[in-house]
């Protein structure tokens, strides 16, 4: 199991002092993305040397061969890519690509995780790899989709996964979408083909935090509709009744922010979809800004904090 702790640190630091960026879902999706990309994708922690052993016209076709080997993971609402990054560098993917790409940025005495750090605090720079969104341009054997345009993940990963099915290899696509993202169209578009394509190695987790950047996601596009979400008095809450609707397999995690609990509904959602040929979807309830308090609020979307802000939170986890 990856250091959380640490994760979470990094996101705060990277992001500390920048002009743009998005801490409170990206400190949120820290479970269900250090879950999934550490025990379900098949990372080569050597891709760069295997980058840099291919002509440049041939790079991203063998990137995609390649990807086409292992799971895939998409990223949908990709603001929350800060959490992707920081997990990879704790995973040790960058390692060799900042010994070769920034020897002569990054000063050469620092440690391992000092190195990693600052790699992360190129996010958004003009002139680096870490984009605003995951781009597969400029991290191919990373990145399995790019992503952006809210709706636009979740339509991918149906050929992704259909690709799978043709090929009879038993790959999985596992898809983290925002619940306000779910008021895209295309979204419930993509639900309805992915029924009738009989997706059964396709999950999408559902990031319910009921927050987006204008506010309470209740308020803006009424996405639930039903009078209690509750764990006790509502099993399935009305989220997950549309998707039940559109015949996805739905299972809901009242725990998103508790590691162990978002592995165990996985699992169970995964033995699922084992007898029965139909995407599925996780309802996975997260606390945006988790777990600090100060950030828990729609206001933290789209806002980074202050050095300062990011040096307090930290102390707090320690």
């Amino acid at each position: 199991m990856l250091n959380l702790n640490n994760i979470r640190k990094n996101i705060l630091l990277a992001l500390a002092d920048k002009p743009t960026g998005h801490l409170g879902g990206s400190l949120g999706t820290v479970e269900i993305q250090s879950l999934i990309l550490s025990n379900f994708i098949q990372y080569d922690p050597s891709w760069y040397s295997q980058y840099n052993s291919f002509p440049n016209q041939q790079k991203l076709q063998k990137a995609i061969e390649l990807r086409n080997q292992r799971n895939k993971f998409i990223l949908s609402n990709g603001h929350t890519c800060p959490t992707l990054y920081t997990i990879w560098a704790e995973m040790g993917l960058f390692d060799e690509y900042i010994e070769a790409e920034y020897a002569g940025k990054i000063t050469k005495n620092l440690s391992i995780p000092q190195k990693r750090l600052e790699f992360l605090k190129t996010i958004r720079s003009v002139d680096g790899v870490l984009e605003g969104h995951p781009s597969l341009h400029h991290l191919p054997f990373l990145v399995d989709s790019s992503t952006g345009p809210l709706g636009i993940g979740a339509g991918t990963s149906l050929g992704f996964a259909y690709n799978d099915i043709i090929r009879n290899n038993g790959l999985q696509t596992f898809v983290i979408v925002g619940d306000g993202e779910c008021q895209e169209g295309q979204i419930w578009e993509s639900a309805m083909i992915a029924t009738k394509l009989q997706l059964n190695n396709l999950i999408w987790i559902v990031d319910r935090n009921f927050i987006q950047i204008d506010g309470h996601t209740e308020e803006v596009g009424g996405l639930d509709n039903s009078e209690i979400i509750s764990p006790n008095d509502n099993p399935i809450s009305g989220l997950g009744e549309k998707f039940s609707a559109f015949g996805w397999i739905v299972t809901e995690n009242w725990e998103g922010n508790n590691y162990q609990k978002c592995q165990e509904i996985l699992e169970q959602t995964l033995a699922i979809q084992g007898q029965k040929n139909l995407p599925a979807v996780i309802i996975n309830y997260s606390q945006v800004g988790y777990p600090f308090k100060e950030f828990n609020s729609f206001h933290w979307h789209g806002k980074t904090p202050t050095l300062q802000q990011a040096q307090t939170a930290i102390k707090s986890l320690n």
